[in-house]
């Protein structure tokens, strides 16, 4: 769901943002499962994707600096104007979108590894991941496109070269991206380190594991996805048709205000200017709470007493007189 609605916004960063909510999603799945493989795929797409969005909020952020807007729309031609920049957004979208040799693609494919032993139960998961690493590589270049295309019908926008301190932060995160995924044993240690717990070590990060299924179900997830994001016009057009019969938003202000009258109906029942309402109600709930809870127990509770010695009783009574 993340992926998808990534698939239709204008602004870049929301864009994102929608991709971290697909990210995090995959990564419930990883770190959820509980095996070694899972483990170290989900390990290994943390940090990936730690790394990869760190950079693109970073180019994100340069590019809205710059030009003056993060409306995909408006943006054109940024590509040639700011074209390291671009090939720092590369690098992170590469690693996003699970290609080689990025630390993201060890992540991706372990993880489609952690599947394929399993029953249909596990099988269908890796269907689904399959179909989410689909939007993932959709959303993936609409980020890049989005940013640094130069577009039909859009004049090219204007803007200064980023500064050398801001281009370095983002070129960082995405530089370790492709030292990770390129310097694999040292990725599959950190990874395996965490994973160890879950068993022994029947899986390692590679760049090469032979002509595998998790190649062919990475491929096919890249393919997919160049597909929906060559398809976008229509995709959306699609999106755009189909009834919403809810609306999160509206939801939630629906919610909160009716959240409101209720608060504002208890305070003007309850808070009268009446000391005597106020201690009646009070002790109303004092009793109404604990009593409560016992009458509905099955069997009374173990050594319960209406008194102790005779003197409480008339110290209860005066209790009550004086409140």
């Amino acid at each position: 769901l993340g992926g998808w609605r990534a698939l239709h916004e204008y602004d870049l960063k929301k864009l994102l943002a929608y991709g971290t909510v697909s990210q995090l999603g995959f990564l419930m799945v990883l770190l959820g499962t509980g095996t070694y493989t899972a483990a170290v795929a989900g390990a290994a797409m943390l940090l990936a994707h730690g790394l990869f969005k760190a950079t693109l909020f970073l180019v994100v952020g340069i590019v809205d600096h710059e030009a003056g807007t993060r409306d995909l729309r408006e943006l054109s031609g940024l590509g040639r104007r700011m074209p390291w920049l671009a090939g720092i957004a590369l690098l992170g979208v590469a690693s996003m979108a699970g290609l080689p040799p990025m630390l993201g693609f060890l992540g991706k494919e372990a993880a489609f590894s952690a599947f394929l032993e399993g029953d249909r139960t596990d099988l269908l998961i890796d269907v689904v991941l399959v179909g989410g690493s689909m939007l993932t590589v959709a959303y993936s270049l609409r980020v890049l496109w989005g940013a640094f295309a130069t577009k039909p019908g859009v004049a090219p926008t204007e803007a200064d070269r980023p500064a050398p301190l801001g281009f370095t932060a983002a070129a960082l995160p995405s530089l370790a991206g492709v030292a990770l995924g390129v310097g694999y044993p040292i990725a599959d240690e950190l990874a395996s380190a965490y994973a160890e717990v879950f068993g022994t070590r029947d899986y390692h990060l590679d760049l090469w594991h032979g002509w595998t299924v998790p190649l062919l179900l990475s491929a096919i997830a890249v393919a997919g996805g160049v597909a929906l994001h060559l398809a976008r016009t229509h995709v959306t057009g699609f999106r755009n048709g189909l009834p919403r019969p809810l609306d999160a938003q509206r939801g939630y202000e629906r919610v909160m205000a009716l959240l409101e009258r209720v608060a504002v109906g208890v305070t003007g029942r309850l808070q009268v200017g009446s000391l005597p309402t106020y201690l009646g109600i009070i002790l109303l709930t004092v009793l109404a709470v604990p009593g409560t809870a016992l009458a509905l127990r099955a069997t009374a509770p173990e050594n319960l007493r209406a008194y102790d010695a005779l003197l409480q009783l008339p110290l209860a009574v005066a209790v009550v007189v004086d409140d």
